[in-house]
């Protein structure tokens, strides 16, 4: 059982289980506050997957580069980046006791950090393509926290029922789809091929 841990942790990573989580969140945003913050939240979403993927068809069809052997960004350790701590802004954001603010902050860093050690130690993955995922995960945050932040602060919430409902939703959901896999690597790699031989990218 000690020997799975790394596999039990690196499942909270699993696109499969965070795309629809990501889903209900943009519900929930534009349910609770508005549209817009679900918009920013799509976009910055939309940026860290688009972002992850083109780095991946790159250092697929190139092979080893940067430093030392950065191939294929971790797509598990941005993702967890902007959606955890997306959730960790919403739950700390105005929140009046400074203790609690600073438990969220810890809490999701914990996570992200042993879903990103995971990834390591299960072999899939080396530290500079783990840091390559924290860089894009944390750029996507940041341009979701600056739009959630703007309008959060002049926004009353509302939908406090249908927003129970949509948690009630994620968690049912993260008990339906943790520790399934989208095969997303594969059609990646695929892709890379299909790329190199037609163009040379790397030149």
């Amino acid at each position: 059982m000690w020997n799975e841990w790394p596999y039990l942790i690196s499942s909270f990573g699993e696109s499969a289980l965070l795309l629809p989580l990501s889903v209900v969140l943009a519900l929930a945003l534009a349910i609770r506050l508005s549209v817009g913050t679900a918009l920013a939240w799509i976009l910055s979403l939309g940026l860290c997957l688009g972002l992850i993927a083109a780095l991946k068809v790159l250092g697929y069809s190139c092979g080893q580069f940067w430093f030392g052997r950065v191939v294929s960004q971790s797509g598990h350790v941005a993702f967890s980046t902007a959606f955890y701590g997306a959730l960790g802004v919403m739950v700390a954001w105005g929140r009046g006791l400074a203790w609690l603010r600073i438990a969220v902050v810890v809490v999701v860093g914990a996570l992200v950090v042993a879903i990103a050690v995971s990834r390591n130690l299960v072999g899939v993955h080396s530290v500079g393509e783990i840091v390559g995922g924290f860089l894009v995960g944390g750029l996507a945050l940041a341009l979701f926290a600056r739009g959630y932040l703007r309008v959060a602060g002049s926004a009353p919430a509302t939908g406090h029922k249908a927003t129970a409902a949509l948690a009630a939703i994620a968690l049912l959901l993260m008990i339906a789809l943790w520790g399934r896999q989208l095969d997303a690597e594969r059609a990646i790699n695929a892709l890379s091929l299909s790329i190199r031989q037609h163009v040379d990218v790397c030149d």
